[in-house]
This record gives structure tokens, sequence and C-alpha cells, in this order.
């Protein structure tokens, strides 16, 4: 994941333009700081793998809306689109996990209340 968010991180670095203006600029580096602390956020709080799948989703989707990346923007509609699209599909898959997570949580909270009763 590291290695993953330096690249990203540097590939956005790289491709700046050269007469850029500060407030795009400011922009750019709220992205590149919240893709670099992707890495430390995954490995403190998202342990299991529906956690990491829907935690990096959401991150990353409010890393570039938090940016006021152009993607957001009208002349790259076209790429909201695309993000929606995908944040669909990851809920279509993922409420239904955390579902189930809930539903064995709930089993193991009754289990544990049993076994505190008995003692």
């Amino acid at each position: 994941m590291a290695l993953i968010s330096l690249t990203a991180s540097g590939f956005v670095i790289y491709s700046l333009p050269e007469d850029f203006s500060w407030p795009p600029l400011l922009g750019i580096l709220i992205y590149v700081a919240l893709l670099l602390a992707l890495p430390l956020i995954v490995w403190r709080y998202l342990r299991a793998p529906s956690e990491f799948v829907v935690g990096v989703a959401l991150f990353l989707f409010s890393a570039i809306l938090l940016s006021g990346s152009p993607l957001a923007g009208p002349p790259r509609a076209i790429w909201v689109r695309a993000f929606m699209f995908v944040a669909q599909i990851v809920a279509l898959v993922m409420v239904p996990v955390g579902l189930v997570e809930h539903v064995e949580f709930l089993k193991l909270r009754r289990k544990m209340r049993t076994l505190r009763d008995a003692a």
C-alpha cells in the first residue's frame, strides 16, 4: 500500500503543469498529503478485508472531493460518473458482506453474554 501511495503521489507531482496557479496547487498538495497518509490509516484502522475495500474506496473518493480536484469539475465530469459507478458497485458488494459480518458479531456478542452470565 505504501508503494502504491508513493507511486501515485509521484505521478501526481510529475504530471503537474509548469504554469500552475496557487489555488489548484493547494488542492493537489491536500490530495497528495491524504494519499501519503493512506498507508498509515490502513495499517491502523482497516483490519478486515471488507474494511479495507470500503475504507480505501471511501478515503480516496473523499480525498478527491476534499482537494477540490478538477476531476470533480464539469470538464472531466466523466471521471465523476466513473467514480460514482465504482462506488455503487462497491456498495452493492460490500453492504451484504457487512450485514453478514454484523450478524456474526451479534451471535458472538450473545455467546459472550451467556458465558459472562454463567460465570
